[in-house]
C-alpha cells in the first residue's frame, strides 16, 4: 500500500512516500511559509524520482492541525485536489500526534513525550504520550505546563515540536526533572505523518481542520466588537 503524506503546519515544508511502513522518499524544505509556491512541485519531484503516477497511491495522509493557518489549508487543500481524479481516500493526522511520532520508538515505559508547538503569549499547544497512549489536545501556557511536568515523577521527558526552541532557555532553568531534546526530531515530518495514518489516529473521508483556536485577526475583530 503506498500513500503519499504531507505535512505543512509549520514552516517546513514536507513530502513523503510510503510503501506500508517503509520510508521510500521524503523532502523536508524550510520554506518560510511560502508552501504554496513549492508544494507542488515537490510532490511533482516526488512521483517522478519513483516511477509512479498520482493515480498509484492509495491514499493520502496530510496533517491537520494545531498549526499555521495558512499552511493548514494549503496541505488539506492540496491532499483534496489530488484525490478527487481518482477518488483517492485522505486520511487527516493530528499535527501533535505526528509529531510524537518522530520520537515515539525511542520511549518506554519510563518516558513521556511531550509536543509542543508555539500558540504565541507564552502559550502552546500540547499533546502527551505516555504508558502508550495519547493525551488530549490542549492550549495551556508555557509555565503551568513546566509546573505541571514538575510534578511527574518516575519519569523523564522527551520534548518535540516547535515550542521547544522558543522556550529551551525556559526549560532548561526552570524545569526539575530530567529531559531529553533531539534537535533532529523537533519539527513536523510528513513521514511521521504517514506512519502515524498507518495506526489509525486519524479522520478518514471527512474535511477537517482542527485550528483549536481562533485566527488572531479573529480573536482582534471578536474584541473590537465587544
Amino acid at each position: 500500500m503506498k500513500t503519499l503524506a504531507l505535512d505543512t503546519s509549520g514552516n517546513v515544508c514536507s513530502v513523503c512516500l510510503l510503501e506500508d511502513n517503509k520510508i521510500l522518499y521524503e523532502s523536508n524544505i524550510v520554506s518560510g511559509f511560502t508552501h504554496s509556491v513549492i508544494l507542488f512541485n515537490e510532490i511533482k519531484l516526488l512521483l517522478n524520482k519513483n516511477n509512479i503516477c498520482i493515480e498509484d497511491i492509495d491514499y493520502i495522509a496530510v496533517s491537520n492541525g494545531p498549526g499555521s493557518y495558512t499552511g493548514l489549508r494549503i496541505g488539506i487543500a492540496c491532499a483534496i485536489g489530488l484525490s478527487k481524479p481518482h477518488n483517492t481516500k485522505i486520511k487527516y493526522v493530528d499535527t501533535l500526534v505526528g509529531i510524537i511520532y518522530n520520537v515515539k520508538e525511542l520511549s518506554d515505559d519510563n518516558t513521556l513525550i511531550c509536543a509542543i508547538i508555539d500558540a504565541k503569549a507564552d502559550r502552546v499547544y500540547c499533546k502527551q504520550y505516555i504508558n502508550n497512549n495519547f493525551t488530549e489536545n490542549k492550549i495551556i501556557n508555557i509555565y503551568d505546563l513546566i509546573n505541571e511536568l514538575n510534578n511527574i515523577h518516575n519519569k523523564k521527558i522527551i520534548f518535540v515540536g516547535d515550542g521547544v526552541k522558543k522556550y529551551y532557555e525556559l526549560i532548561k532553568n526552570d524545569l526539575k526533572i530530567d529531559y531529553i531534546i533531539y534537535e533532529d526530531k523537533l519539527y513536523q515530518k510528513a513521514s511521521s505523518i504517514g506512519l502515524a495514518s498507518l495506526d489509525d489516529y486519524t479522520i478518514n473521508e471527512k474535511v477537517d481542520i482542527n485550528y483549536m483556536q481562533k485566527s488572531q485577526a479573529e480573536r482582534e475583530l471578536n474584541a473590537t466588537n465587544n
